[in-house]
């Protein structure tokens, strides 16, 4: 009797494996509802029964209102046993991060990639991403504080600012010359694409033009995602002399943890220019911001 009870139960995970198929599993690490402009973590694994014979490839993900990116290609690869059969998967991270309050739901994507069968041989295997949703929401104080700012939303992350000139402090300056700053602006968790652009202001008696910027992301040592990064060039050109304090640039951003507004600033140095020939710095072509 025990025998039978053995090879029953034997056959019934024989059959288990046979019927069994690929699978993929979507987890959010964060808690929902996650916060617009928040980075955060959704976990895709892919699992197939015995072993991968090609890894599959993850495709982008595209959705309406917010930025998708895998800052970490490689993988984590992984077996575990559900309902006596062993699957082995592979888990990717995408970064989610909502740009308006909502719900979100991931596109239905196919992954197709290969695994070994039960009888050694390759098939086929195809998985789709379900319909997994993520809610978005303003941050209690974000609304006022957007709509202070002309409608325009902060990042829920810190914003830093550095300012440097291509000239020292105190450097001799003349009508028609150029004063080259350089800023560089950064926001934890944030990819560098929404980080905000400054809106840097002509001083009175001069005027102020603006390249294009330099955008980019930040990893650590593992590949982790760490924030962002934009990099602006601004020419200042003095047309009369006299003292100039360049107007302050700033960025917004929004504090969750102390539910407020706050302002990343960048300091306001202090230009005289005098009188005469240029410096042989050139003046800047007109295409003032």
């Amino acid at each position: 009797m025990i025998r039978w009870v053995f090879l029953l139960l034997l056959l019934a995970l024989q059959s288990a494996a046979w019927a069994a198929s690929p699978r993929v599993v979507v987890r959010l690490q964060e808690k929902q509802p996650v916060l617009v402009g928040q980075q955060v973590h959704v976990h895709v694994k892919v699992m197939t029964p015995n072993y991968f014979t090609s890894a599959p490839p993850f495709p982008s993900l595209a959705v309406s209102g917010a930025i998708v990116t895998m800052p970490d290609e490689s993988g984590q690869n992984a077996t575990e046993t559900i309902e006596g059969v062993t699957y082995a998967s592979i888990e990717k991270t995408y970064v989610f991060a909502a740009q308006q309050a909502g719900d979100f739901t991931l596109p239905p994507v196919k992954i197709a990639f290969t695994y070994g069968g039960d009888d050694g041989k390759p098939r086929h295997g195809t998985v789709t991403l379900p319909p997994f949703k993520i809610t978005a929401k303003l941050p209690p104080g974000a609304a006022s504080a957007a709509s202070a700012a002309g409608g325009a939303l902060m990042p829920v992350a810190r914003v830093s600012i550095r300012q440097q000139f291509d000239r020292p402090d105190g450097a001799r300056l003349h009508v028609g010359d150029a004063l080259v700053g350089t800023l560089a602006t950064s926001a934890r968790q944030t990819p560098g694409m929404v980080i905000p652009p400054p809106h840097p202001d002509a001083p009175d008696g001069g005027a102020v033009f603006a390249a294009d910027p330099v955008l980019g992301d930040d990893n650590g040592p593992r590949g982790e995602f760490l924030g962002g990064h934009r990099t602006d060039r601004i020419t200042y050109v003095f047309e009369k002399p006299g003292t100039y304090t360049l107007p302050a640039v700033r960025i917004g951003w929004f504090d969750a943890q102390a539910d407020r507004a706050r302002t990343a600033e960048a300091p306001q140095p202090v230009v005289a220019v005098l009188a005469g020939v240029a410096g042989g710095a050139g003046a800047a072509p007109r295409a003032a911001v």
